[in-house]
């Protein structure tokens, strides 16, 4: 309606920039501009909203909200524009319009806003950061035994640590400029390999295969990795043409799973060609 309303029309431009365009032209003019102003600054907001959409940013959410909240704004100032412009001479069936346009914004953000900023299926799939990294939300109600120490760990104390509570596991400590690699191979309790790249008080990236997961230290990722190692913790994996495409970390939560850390990769294959996997890393002997 903006591209194909009166915005663009030669003959009502003419008509507001002579004395034809009533009794306050100049009211109307500035009324039109500021319309082709909203309606282009909706138009690339739109614009962003699909871009972010299809590249699953997580500014995704933030971004539609501010954009359904402009477009309802927007809306009640036009109307009161129109209004104070027109004056006795307004149009009633405008103003049905214009009310109308009101409620189906405001109908709109009612349902959209919360479902965007509560949603958990929303906050699983728009993860991917301007970094070009995925965005991992950390586990949540951690039990109290669980609790990491106060005092930080370093990767060495980290992999003592491990051993002491799974002392079946192999593991190999290897010494970085600015930290560690520690490293489980695949073997007799576990069913794939999984690499922790640790940095001295500093962040720490845990992967398995394609899929990683980040944390500012050691501490703050060592519930949801000893989880993993010992089996109480839980992949649930998406998987498109053979490809690894998205996968959640689950905790128990009752008789029911809590996702508590999401990667998401690049998409391959067809929706309809997706299947989904449970993946337990701790093998039964």
């Amino acid at each position: 309606t903006f591209i194909l309303g009166d915005s663009f029309d030669a003959d009502v431009w003419l008509a507001l920039m002579t004395d034809t365009g009533g009794d306050h032209p100049s009211v109307l003019l500035s009324l039109l501009t500021l319309e082709i102003v909203a309606g282009c600054t909706s138009l690339v907001m739109g614009v962003l909203v699909a871009v972010h959409f299809i590249t699953r940013r997580t500014s995704l959410p933030r971004l539609f909200i501010y954009h359904v909240i402009g477009l309802a704004v927007w809306s009640i100032i036009d109307l009161a524009i129109y209004l104070t412009a027109a004056g006795s001479a307004f149009d009633g069936d405008d103003i049905i319009d214009n009310v109308a346009q009101i409620f189906r914004v405001l109908v709109y953000g009612a349902i959209w806003v919360p479902y965007m900023f509560f949603s958990r299926r929303v906050k699983a799939t728009f993860v991917r950061r301007r970094d070009g990294r995925n965005h991992t939300r950390q586990a949540e109600d951690i039990a109290p035994s669980a609790v990491p120490p106060a005092a930080p760990l370093s990767p060495g104390l980290f992999l003592d640590d491990i051993q002491q509570q799974l002392p079946e596991l192999e593991a190999k400590l290897e010494a970085t400029e600015h930290g560690a690699n520690i490293r489980f191979e695949a073997q007799k309790t576990l069913s794939r390999t999984v690499t922790v790249a640790a940095m001295n008080s500093g962040p720490v990236k845990m992967t398995i295969g394609s899929i990683s997961a980040y944390w500012p230290d050691v501490g703050s990722g060592r519930v949801v990795i000893l989880g993993l190692l010992s089996g109480h913790y839980r992949m649930v994996e998406e998987v498109r043409d053979g490809r690894v495409v998205k996968a959640q970390i689950q905790k128990p939560n009752g008789m029911q799973w809590k996702t508590v850390e999401v990667w998401q990769g690049r998409a391959a294959g067809m929706p309809w060609q997706r299947k989904t996997q449970v993946v337990s890393l701790r093998r039964s002997v």
